[in-house]
């Protein structure tokens, strides 16, 4: 991180920090979460939470005399005889945007005769702190501290697990077996969950997986405790009656809506690669992750995907559509203006 000098210039003569001394094993030790794909909540970073299966893909193929225990632990900076030594944590970044949650960011707007968000922002502006939010192929989102650079949160999508041991590997070279863990995009917004306001992060594994998650950064009442809200992600082996199951590589930056019957909604286009290679928008509930709908361009085309989306909105915040392009080089239009949801659908 970098100051500005007296004309407003970035002043590179002086590095106010740096995440390669601030996260660092022996460091103060942020709040790790992961998600349990059994019980289908998230839970604490450990070996012991984890799901059989999941305890399982974490203990294969190891070294001799490491196990998954080791394993989890060396994510969260321990080193272990066996495993790769790190002196910094924070893993490359590449195709992840970093972005600024900002206590005087405003992504919502009041309902007519509803005054709660312009009471939420003032709450906001006085007492949310002020965050990076950034995937990397260390397998974690992370919250860093924007003042000093320290990690105040890591999440470990449950995509990450089987590829975990590649990159604690001692013969892992980032320049020679790359491997992608979390790589996708993220957006952070202002949401209403129930009478709620909450600000919240979203993204998705990239090129790392077919996952898509849900953090809580503020909440007026709990203050900065940030938390996982929710995990989606799609079958590793095709599975129609999986309603994820479209999802392809998690490369779409999700958006964020009202919509006409007065719920918030997460957009998620299903990128490229899925189990059944279409192309498709999810819209899902934003306080569970559950889904609203899916809307198929055309269930025929079984060697597409959809792109990103951008949503027009009116002055409420409330979805009138959602414009995105395939891999058939197509731009797309999504009718959501419709109170109910068997009124949407591909507009043109």
């Amino acid at each position: 991180s970098y100051g500005f000098t007296s004309n407003g210039a970035v002043n590179t003569a002086s590095v106010l920090w740096t995440t390669d001394t601030a996260i660092v094993p022996g460091a103060t030790a942020p709040t790790y979460q992961s998600w349990n794909t059994l019980t289908n909540a998230p839970v604490t970073l450990a070996y012991s939470n984890f799901a059989p299966t999941q305890q399982a893909s974490l203990s294969q193929s190891l070294p001799t005399g490491i196990t998954g225990i080791d394993l989890v632990e060396w994510s969260k900076g321990t080193n272990k005889t066996g495993l790769k030594v790190r002196n910094v944590l924070l893993g490359d970044i590449i195709n992840s945007p970093l972005v600024l949650a900002s206590p005087a960011e405003k992504t919502a707007s009041d309902l007519i005769g509803d005054t709660s968000y312009s009471t939420y922002l003032a709450t906001k502006a006085t007492n949310m702190s002020a965050s990076l939010v950034v995937n990397a192929n260390d397998g974690f989102v992370s919250v860093i501290n924007a003042a000093n650079g320290a990690r105040r949160y890591a999440y470990m999508p449950s995509s990450v697990l089987p590829s975990l041991r590649y990159i604690a590997d001692t013969a892992y070279n980032n320049g020679v077996s790359h491997k992608f863990l979390v790589d996708g995009q993220v957006g952070v917004f202002d949401a209403q969950l129930n009478s709620a306001w909450k600000t919240l992060a979203l993204g998705g594994t990239g090129a790392g997986g077919k996952t898509f998650y849900a953090l809580q950064l503020f909440d007026a009442s709990a203050g900065n405790v940030t938390k996982a809200l929710w995990e989606i992600t799609a079958p590793t082996t095709a599975n129609t009656a999986n309603v994820f199951n479209d999802l392809g590589y998690a490369y779409a930056r999700p958006e964020v809506a009202r919509l006409a019957d007065g719920r918030w909604a997460a957009f998620i286009s299903n990128g490229y690669g899925s189990n059944s290679g279409v192309a498709a928008l999810y819209v899902v509930d934003i306080r569970d992750g559950s889904l609203i709908k899916k809307i198929v361009v055309d269930s025929t085309e079984t060697t597409n995907g959809l792109s990103s989306v951008k949503l027009k909105v009116n002055s409420q915040n409330v979805v009138q559509a959602a414009y995105g392009g395939d891999l058939k080089g197509r731009l797309w239009k999504f009718d959501l203006s419709g109170i109910t949801t068997d009124t949407w659908g591909v507009a043109f």
